[in-house]
């Protein structure tokens, strides 16, 4: 990732699609690019695009690439499944009609377009053809998920002992850790008011991951499909 934002500039036009599970940090990644380019990021949600009237889904994907171009933005569509489904499999005409609007839009677009999903086998394939690049996010190495503990100690102002990482190191390979999971659990000690040890980050990681729902993607590493 490091390599391909370094060939970016802020007059690039560039079509990315970024993928893999919840929380291992496409949209952040998005917010890095812009920072980097020192260009403003627009952030638009499935649920600014999708709509209930007919028609209205459509002009709101014109509207967000209108807007990303008045304000010489770098345009960040997350959840996109949610309208860019395989027309293959489409049931209504409009569904259809969304697809190709977003065709439409993105050929004209002259920016950068940053897309994520979670679920990639889900989009249409006319559509992913068109991504410049197809980068896959996928969870944390076990030195990754270390690395991310002691950045959340340090941030709490704690420390572990070398007994304390004896015992962290082990555990965290026992789980498919994402940066998301840290982040819930900054949030919590930082309400809680309190600076975990090694056996109490390794139980809230669990509670933690507990709660994510089996997902089938495959993701094959950082960048896939170049």
């Amino acid at each position: 990732m490091e390599q391909l934002g370094g060939l970016l500039d802020k007059d690039s036009s560039a079509r990315l699609c970024l993928y893999g599970p919840p929380g291992t940090g496409k949209t952040a990644w998005g917010h890095y690019l812009a920072n980097s380019l020192k260009r403003p990021l627009l952030v638009k949600q499935a649920a600014d695009i999708l709509d209930s009237f007919i028609g209205n889904t459509e002009k709101n994907i014109v509207a967000a690439f209108e807007e990303a171009t008045l304000t010489q933005s770098i345009l960040l569509l997350d959840e996109v499944d949610s309208f860019l489904q395989d027309r293959s499999r489409a049931h209504r005409h409009w569904e259809v009609a969304q697809v190709n609007q977003f065709l439409t839009a993105m050929e004209q677009y002259n920016g950068i377009l940053i897309c994520t999903t979670n679920l990639m086998d889900s989009l249409d394939p006319a559509t992913l053809r068109r991504f410049d690049f197809k980068v896959g996010f996928d969870y944390l190495t076990t030195d990754q998920a270390l690395q991310m503990a002691l950045n959340l100690l340090s941030i709490l102002g704690g420390k572990l002992t070398r007994n304390d990482k004896e015992k962290l190191f082990p555990g965290l390979d026992k789980f498919e850790l994402s940066h998301g999971d840290f982040a819930a659990l900054l949030r919590r000690y930082s309400v809680l008011k309190s600076v975990p040890d090694a056996g109490t980050m390794i139980q809230d990681l669990q509670f933690e991951t507990g709660f994510r729902e089996n997902d089938p993607l495959q993701t094959i590493g950082f960048i896939a499909n170049v």
